[in-house]
């Protein structure tokens, strides 16, 4: 997209595989759990598998590198990511936008499977599938810059409601101007909060598939502080295959899959505070978990992490970590902050949380949603958009 004054002059389209299959492009690395996981390590990483890193402004940067190499082209600005659950959002204010050359109707709610079955109806041919998105983007584009004013209200409510729940990100080039970028919270970085933190971002990767539009996670935390303020955390995470079930979208979903049976791939990476250090990992997928596959580091973060092949039905992922620090004193007490990041593009999901104070202490204050009994505070939450929590106590 190319704009000049405020006003749209260019928009072009392009499906990322025509690119990538190009003759004669250079190999890259990919990261190495990418490369295991799903593209096999003869294969180049391409931009059709950029947004690898949690940290957005560092998948965006290597998005940049990645399509100057397949296009030449290095003269661009910014990147912008926008989920189908964005323009689910816009079309709200906008109304369904029909396509008729494509037979397509997109209607608020329906934009994921309603696209991914006008892009994937002939799953063996992919040259041309994705030009109903051309079209699409230009009619969408289109309303949005007629939009009465009686319209503006609204629309500025769905832009905010996309930028909190992060289903669309922005990277600019200048500083200055991804400073105000990072103000509007579009910026989807790993956040440097100096409390206790947590985000897990889950990558689906091999076999190839569209089951994660249909499997449904929750996450409970368990956090005990000790008396130094220090903390032992465990999280265990739990999903739910319905990729196997009869009718409609399931049957569409596994013929548009690798895995026919409903089978799902997924890396899992749990962020925690820096200097966190992992005591146990444990789980059931299609085998039992009895380690931690991968530990490393991100943006500031410490980063734990495993594969799960996870057949129809139930899976379970859990980690036990230490983090020192994690509750601070301040002049009458101490004071536990917890932010939980949403991963960007991800459905809301179910959270419990529960905080466990050493004995003795007494409540002083905590954020709503928290609950107090018997030294132990808790909440269940529908993670829908970052969550900071604070509880304030003392100690006799």
């Amino acid at each position: 997209v190319t704009l000049r004054d405020g006003a749209i002059v260019e928009q072009r389209f392009q499906d990322v595989h025509e690119l990538s299959r190009q003759p004669g492009l250079p190999f890259v690395a990919a990261p190495e759990a990418l490369s295991h996981y799903l593209l096999g390590d003869e294969q180049s990483w391409r931009l059709a598998d950029a947004n690898w890193s949690a940290d957005f402004p560092t998948a965006a940067q290597d998005a940049l590198k990645l399509y100057a190499i397949e296009t030449g082209d290095e003269d661009i600005d910014g990147v912008i990511a926008i989920t189908t659950y964005a323009i689910d959002r816009l079309l709200d204010v906008v109304g369904p936008i029909e396509v008729p050359q494509y037979d397509v109707t997109v209607e608020p709610g329906d934009t994921t499977l309603t696209l991914l079955g006008a892009t994937r109806g002939t799953p063996t041919s992919i040259e041309g599938r994705k030009e109903v998105l051309d079209v699409l983007a230009r009619r969408l584009m289109n309303r949005l810059l007629s939009l009465p004013p009686a319209r503006w209200v609204p629309m500025a409510d769905a832009l905010d409601d996309i930028g909190r729940e992060r289903l669309a990100l922005l990277w600019l080039a200048d500083p200055e101007a991804q400073a105000m970028v990072d103000d509007t919270g579009w910026d989807g970085r790993v956040s440097d909060h100096a409390g206790d933190y947590l985000a897990v971002v889950e990558s689906n990767v091999s076999p190839t598939s569209k089951y994660n539009l249909v499997i449904d996670r929750s996450d409970t935390l368990v956090v005990k502080l000790d008396e130094a303020g220090d903390a032992v955390s465990s999280l265990r995470m739990d999903w739910t295959n319905a990729a196997g079930e009869p009718g409609e979208p399931y049957r569409s979903l596994r013929e548009f899959s690798n895995n026919k049976d409903g089978w799902y791939g997924a890396y899992v990476s749990v962020l925690a505070p820096s200097g966190a250090q992992l005591v146990t990992a444990s789980g059931q997928a299609s085998e039992p978990i009895r380690a931690v596959e991968g530990v490393s580091e991100e943006a500031g973060r410490a980063v734990f992490s495993n594969y799960l092949f996870m057949p129809p039905g139930g899976s379970t992922l859990t980690y036990l970590w230490t983090a020192p620090g994690a509750a601070q004193t301040r002049e009458d007490g101490w004071s536990y902050e917890l932010l939980l990041q949403k991963q960007p593009g991800a459905r809301p999901m179910p959270q419990s949380v529960t905080i466990d104070l050493p004995d003795g202490a007494v409540v002083e204050q905590v954020s709503d949603g928290l609950a107090v009994e018997d030294g132990r505070v808790s909440g269940e939450f529908t993670l829908d958009q970052d969550l900071e929590l604070q509880v304030d106590y003392s100690l006799p």
